[in-house]
C-alpha cells in the first residue's frame, strides 16, 4: 500500500490554494469533498489537511468523521469564516491547528512540517478524546 504523506481535502475553488504547496520528499494528494471520506478511511496520510472554505459545517463533519476513523493522524482545519466559536468547535473536535484564510503558503509548509518531525520523532500515542463525547453535544 502507498503512504501519502499529506493528504488536502478541499473544494474545487479552493483547490487553486495548494497547487504550489509542495514539501520536499513528502507524498501529497488533492481530493474534493465528495472523495475525501472513502480516502480517510483507509488512513494512509501521516498528516490531513481540512479546507473547508466557507462551508464550515461541511469541514467540521468531515473533522468528524476523520478522528473516529483516524484518530492517530493529525488535522489542519482551514477556513475563510471564522469565528470564536468555530475555532473552538475544530478543537474540541480534534483538529491540531487552526487556519483562517488567507494564510501565507510558506508559513502553512512550516506548519505542517513541524507537525510531521513531531509525529514521526514522537513514541507516545494519543488517545481520542472524542471518543468521551457525543458529536452533537459539540455541534
Amino acid at each position: 500500500m502507498t503512504t501519502t504523506t499529506i493528504l488536502i481535502i478541499a473544494d474545487k475553488e479552493n483547490k487553486l490554494n495548494y497547487s504550489f504547496f509542495s514539501l520536499e520528499g513528502e507524498r501529497i494528494e488533492i481530493y474534493p469533498f465528495e472523495s475525501a471520506i472513502e480516502k480517510i478511511r483507509h488512513c494512509t496520510a501521516d498528516i490531513i489537511l481540512i479546507d473547508s472554505g466557507f462551508d464550515v459545517e461541511k469541514g467540521l463533519n468531515l473533522l468528524i468523521e476523520s478522528k473516529r476513523t483516524c484518530h492517530n493522524i493529525p488535522i489542519i482545519f482551514l477556513t475563510s469564516a471564522s469565528s470564536e466559536d468555530v475555532v473552538e468547535r475544530a478543537f474540541k473536535l480534534g483538529a491540531r491547528e487552526y487556519i483562517k484564510k488567507p494564510f501565507d503558503l510558506a508559513d502553512l509548509q512550516n506548519i505542517v512540517k513541524n507537525i510531521l518531525y513531531i509525529k514521526r520523532s514522537s513514541k507516545e500515542k494519543r488517545t481520542p478524546y472524542i471518543s468521551k463525547i457525543t458529536s452533537s453535544e459539540i455541534l
